[in-house]
């Protein structure tokens, strides 16, 4: 306990600065979970759910469902408080239809006949709010005022991202609009997080050298024609899929590139800091045994966010007898592609790196 109170004592404001947070996130989800009356749609608030499971069978396939009598209260409109009932099938996937429990809000088209009224969708306003508060929150408790920053520098990336989609739709090469946003995604990030020093310097130049570089390579040797997409059936409304497919091997690879490069600055210039009089071939033994212990983890956390959409595709083909090899040439060549390349841009960025923060150190001291 006495340590408790000293470490309150200690940090008296952050503690203040956290209540305060914590009362006005408390209060904005007390908000989220009331606030049907801005909401056109109607809204129900399920109360009761009666469940029968059935078979149908018709000749060919035997498949369970799930027959839901629901009971419900009216949330919002004139019909406010009302009790209503109705009925509901789901299926044993689940795909493509809802599977309902106590206390979900769904939205649906009427309330005058529920019985025939459409599921338009699940109300999940207060889960996205409540997900996105815990993550603020820890983000704010860990990283104290620099997750300001970085809240700042997210902001400004989404809305960098959503200028670049709209510009493309209005007719602009799609790759060169990636590759200018490529540019202020480097400098905003990394100058916002690591402030404006030499440092940040040797990051951003080795995170665009190596994009580069990657992107050369990419370019050189992969044979788009061969590439089964996962959206093949909208290629004739994209004329222009070539140039989406090099953005996203851009924009893919350049979060883990970024991150590699800052740790390799960091890292070089640390090492110089400390040692000025240190010998190439040390500082270089020093680098290069920091990058073995990133590089794997890195091109690691790079092919399972490529990978990760795919798992239920995988999962779906290998329930219905398709092989490895049917599936990895028609649903998983795109992502291990992307992965791959990535790859290329985090293997690239430590040479780089070091090469360039060395000579920054030189230029520097001149």
């Amino acid at each position: 306990m006495k340590q408790i109170k000293k470490t309150i004592k200690n940090h008296k404001i952050k503690v203040i600065v956290m209540s305060i947070l914590l009362l006005l996130s408390i209060a904005f989800l007390v908000f989220m979970r009331n606030n049907h009356f801005l909401y056109s749609d109607y809204i129900i608030r399920v109360i009761e759910v009666n469940e029968t499971r059935l078979i149908r069978d018709d000749g060919e396939h035997v498949s369970p469902y799930y027959l839901q009598q629901i009971r419900a209260r009216v949330m919002n409109g004139d019909a406010r408080g009302k009790i209503v009932e109705f009925e509901t099938e789901r299926s044993y996937s689940g795909l493509l239809d809802y599977n309902l429990r106590v206390g979900n809000e769904i939205f649906v088209d009427r309330i005058e006949d529920i019985s025939t009224a459409n599921i338009l969708n699940i109300k999940r306003d207060f889960h996205i709010a409540l997900i996105t508060i815990i993550f603020l929150l820890l983000l704010i408790f860990i990283a104290s005022m620099r997750s300001l920053l970085m809240i700042i520098t997210m902001i400004i990336n989404i809305l960098i991202f959503i200028l670049v989609t709209y510009l493309r739709a209005d007719g602009y090469n799609v790759l060169l609009l990636f590759s200018i946003a490529t540019i202020f995604f480097t400098v905003i990030t990394i100058l916002i997080t690591c402030g404006i020093n030499k440092k940040s310097l040797g990051a951003i130049l080795s995170t665009l050298l190596s994009v580069v570089v990657m992107m050369l390579i990419a370019y050189f040797v992969i044979e788009i024609q061969d590439i089964r997409f996962e959206t093949m059936d909208f290629l004739p409304y994209l004329p222009d899929f070539h140039l989406i497919f090099f953005s996203s091997l851009l924009i893919g690879g350049l979060g883990a590139i970024m991150d590699t490069a800052v740790l390799m600055a960091t890292s070089i210039n640390e090492l110089i800091y400390r040692n000025p009089k240190i010998k190439a071939k040390d500082l270089k033994e020093s680098a290069w045994e920091v990058a073995q212990d990133t590089t794997g983890t890195s091109m690691n956390v790079l092919f399972y966010a490529s990978i990760i959409g795919m798992i239920p595709i995988i999962i779906f083909f290998v329930a219905n007898a398709q092989d490895l090899t049917f599936i990895s040439r028609y649903w998983l060549s795109i992502e291990v592609i992307r992965a791959l390349v990535g790859s290329i841009g985090i293997v690239l960025v430590v040479p780089i790196s070091y090469v360039v923060n060395l000579w920054l150190w030189k230029r520097w001291q001149l």
